[in-house]
């Protein structure tokens, strides 16, 4: 993939949203992608000049030193929209580029696919230059999934299963309220396999007595891009709600399986049939009806006898304890929103076989990779706040004893 060599603090400042261009003395035409790179090189000068700049904003007061700015390596990523000259005169006082113009061209950036990466140490160069990007299955990666993404091939991942931050419903650490909805979407059509499916958990937020319909927004948005609603199923929480609302409380979140295209995989959950071989003769008529015309099925099933079979196929209203049931793991209850176990290995056991690769983009408490594993699946996991991170990491320490898995 394409990479641009910056110093520091122009490449941490770039990374995370706050430089909206890079200076420039020559013109591209290239207009897509690029990783940035922190050179071993950095700009003290410019440091202090952006301490001085910039000394009531808030950015200040989260940006490393110099020191702890790394260097020599991929730091992450951004989008070039297009590279433009123009004279300094021309961008007017006040402009989001006016105090980090220098010229005479300058690149611009697309903030919703500007994102930090976990390092990649590698050496620099002048101008372009490409950096092959490898993923890792069996790991969780310290980072945006966009990031975790852009790592992987197209059509490499068999499930995906996630819940995103919706609605401002949950305080999460490192102020984490918003995401980039509409890329994150069209990353995991890219990498989701032909037949593979994405299992979106998400519910909605009550404000001014009126639900938001965020969960409808986003299923629509999917179908728009070409994945298929293939079911829309419901995650119903066995404990008691307790009502304080002129309504019905929500016991419920939305589960939507998205596919593209028909599921290559269907390992239907089955249950035991209440009248297990119990004997039926069918009669010329549909039972209740007022209208004794025969249908082609009545007439089809007329005078056959048929015994009820032990199993049948579980509906798509799914029901699990949430609270203390969810998981024995103490450390995951350190996370706000945290999967009941048995909600991930129903998907992973419907929709993948064993060997597949089970994706989640925002990991939390690392339960989906925790039963992925269980289950005998790949797993990769995602997530860019460091104390979830450090919850995963001891959540699963016990789980895996093999070496991550590289692909090319």
């Amino acid at each position: 993939m394409k990479a641009l060599s910056i110093q520091q603090p122009w490449a941490w400042l770039i990374v995370n949203r706050i430089k909206p261009i890079e200076n420039r003395t020559w013109k591209t035409p290239y207009s897509g992608p690029v990783l940035i790179h922190a050179g071993k090189k950095v700009d003290r000068q410019g440091y202090d000049w952006v301490l001085e700049t910039f000394k009531n904003h808030e950015f200040i007061k989260t940006m490393p030193t110099l020191e702890k700015m790394p260097t020599g390596g991929v730091i992450g990523a951004s989008y070039i929209y297009t590279c433009t000259k123009i004279s300094k005169e021309k961008i007017w006082k006040g402009h989001n580029y006016a105090p980090w113009y220098i010229g005479p061209y300058f690149l611009e950036l697309y903030k919703p696919k500007t994102f930090e990466m976990e390092f990649i140490p590698c050496p620099g160069k002048l101008r372009f230059f490409d950096i092959p990007l490898k993923i890792e299955t069996n790991r969780a990666y310290r980072e945006n999934c966009l990031a975790t993404m852009l790592r992987m091939p197209s059509g490499f991942i068999d499930l995906t299963v996630t819940s995103p931050p919706y609605d401002d419903l949950r305080e999460y650490k490192g102020g984490v309220k918003a995401f980039d909805f509409e890329e994150i979407a069209g990353e995991l059509y890219r990498v989701t396999k032909p037949g593979g499916v994405v299992v979106w958990v998400v519910g909605d937020q009550t404000k001014d007595g009126s639900e938001s319909g965020t969960s409808f927004m986003q299923a629509l948005y999917f179908k728009k891009i070409g994945f298929n609603l293939h079911d829309t199923m419901i995650f119903k929480k066995k404990n008691r709600i307790v009502t304080n609302h002129r309504r019905y409380e929500q016991e419920f979140e939305f589960m939507f399986v998205l596919s593209k295209g028909e599921p290559k995989t269907w390992n239907p959950i089955k249950l035991p049939c209440v009248e297990a071989g119990k004997k039926r003769k069918w009669k010329d008529t549909c039972v209740g009806s007022k209208n004794t015309k025969s249908s082609k099925a009545a007439r089809y099933r007329s005078g056959r006898v048929t015994v009820t079979g032990s199993e049948k196929t579980k509906g798509n209203i799914w029901e699990y304890a949430t609270g203390a049931h969810m998981t024995k793991d103490k450390i995951a209850f350190e996370h706000p929103a945290i999967f009941p176990e048995g909600l991930p290995r129903d998907h992973i056991f419907t929709w993948t076989d064993p060997g597949d690769v089970v994706y989640d983009p925002m990991a939390g408490s690392g339960t989906v990779p925790k039963i992925a594993k269980l289950a005998g699946r790949e797993w990769i996991a995602s997530e860019v706040v460091p104390e979830y991170c450090d919850i995963i990491d001891k959540r699963l320490k016990n789980t895996f004893k093999f070496p991550p898995k590289e692909v090319e």
